[in-house]
């Protein structure tokens, strides 16, 4: 592996950061973030009746990390240059939408 930075290195890196804060920063804490903002968006969404309440607990069924596809999420982002995520309802197919219930 190339290292782009410090942090990177596996000789340098505990000279500069924690454990906990590699956490912090990890791609597994900012996706799970990811996640929880797009079951509470859908959860405002029903109760407003913009989705179905059916696809809001389908959505919140499907946010699971496991769902990621990270090569694709990868992809994304070195395509646009920023995190390129997409939601659960983009990889799902059986979340019911507010035009076909």
């Amino acid at each position: 592996m190339i290292n782009a930075s410090v942090f990177d290195s596996e000789i340098y890196r505990d000279l500069f950061t924690t454990p906990e804060m590699q956490a912090v920063f990890s791609d597994a804490r900012l996706i799970s973030y990811w996640l929880r903002f797009e079951v509470e968006l859908a959860a405002v969404q029903a109760t407003l009746g913009v989705i179905p309440v059916e696809a809001a607990q389908a959505i919140a069924k499907a946010a699971q990390p496991d769902n990621i596809n990270i090569a694709k999420l990868r992809a994304g982002t070195n395509k646009v240059g920023r995190s390129h995520f997409e939601s659960p309802a983009s990889f799902r197919t059986d979340i019911p939408s507010a035009t076909n219930s």
